[in-house]
């Protein structure tokens, strides 16, 4: 016999009062999301159930900072070849070096600028020889990662103990993005706008950033108490890496707008910390060397 898809909801039935007992809060509210400027669709009879980013969506190498980040292979590097083509760019490489030896966690790279990078720019096709000088697609793509990489707007919150309790004046952030604000991201920005997002996949102290680019959810309810209605829900969320699977119940009001939920089963402790979106307004850059105008032109004629 064929295993029914919502197997689970029996067993998240029984924690709906756990369900019920963590509120939407500020921190999950979609529509404070600055970074997102269109309406939010908020009946769960109105998402769709799969989505997929209209633009491909490119991976590559994160340049961990305990390697020496975008300054990894010395003068031979993306940030020394761009220090070679461009005056304004003359302290780049020292900057990220000082920048990695400042940050010793095994983690940390450029994963935010490699997502957001590769959700808002085109993939660089070919070598190009700018000035003199040759960079290969994995230069241009370090470059490009150097234009986003920096801090964003996030929906949901790090957890940075899991091991917290309730009692903690902490413990709300460990429960990372509400999962109601999680379905919204996923079945608005992908599903309706055809917009890749990026998550924070990891529940714990690290952070890692990787571009989602599709998603597939199945809904099923399987409450209506006085008007609150409760939905299971099994969800494969795609990235550029690899594809996640979670469970949560979602509670709406008596027309079915989202009001909240709360994770189920395994994914009560393995969910995304939280997500955010590429902003459409320009560049993010940290590195307050790196000459904007010449990664512009050496990345466009990459394309050609």
């Amino acid at each position: 016999m064929k295993k029914s898809f919502f197997a689970f909801s029996v067993f998240s039935f029984l924690f709906l009062d756990s369900a019920l007992s963590h509120p939407w809060n500020a921190a999950n509210d979609i529509q404070k999301l600055a970074t997102w400027k269109k309406p939010i669709e908020f009946n769960i009879h109105k998402l769709p159930a799969s989505g997929e980013s209209k633009k491909k969506i490119w991976a590559g190498d994160w340049w961990p900072l305990a390697r020496g980040g975008t300054a990894r292979g010395g003068r031979r590097s993306p940030l020394a070849k761009l220090e070679k083509v461009s005056p304004l760019s003359v302290g780049a490489y020292q900057w990220e070096l000082s920048y990695s030896k400042e940050n010793k966690e095994s983690w940390g790279g450029h994963c935010n600028g490699l997502a957001a990078a590769g959700i808002a720019e085109f993939e660089p096709k070919r070598s190009v020889i700018y000035k003199g000088v040759k960079f290969t697609p994995k230069d241009i793509k370090a470059l490009l990662i150097e234009l986003y990489q920096s801090d964003y707007e996030i929906l949901g919150e790090r957890c940075e103990n899991t091991k917290l309790k309730e009692s903690s004046p902490d413990y709300e952030a460990c429960l990372d993005i509400n999962p109601g604000a999680f379905h919204l991201a996923l079945t608005n920005i992908i599903g309706l706008h055809g917009k890749a997002l990026v998550a924070d996949v990891s529940s714990n102290l690290e952070v890692w950033n990787w571009a989602v680019k599709g998603f597939k959810t199945a809904v099923k309810e399987v409450s209506n108490v006085n008007g609150q209605r409760v939905f299971a829900v099994k969800t494969k969320m795609t990235t550029t890496k690899a594809t996640f699977s979670y469970e949560y119940n979602l509670e709406t009001d008596p027309v079915g707008n989202i009001t909240g939920g709360t994770w189920t089963g395994k994914s009560r402790t393995r969910h995304p910390d939280f997500i955010w979106v590429v902003p459409e307004d320009g560049y993010r850059i940290e590195n307050p060397f790196i000459d904007m105008m010449a990664v512009q032109e050496i990345a466009w004629e990459s394309q050609y």
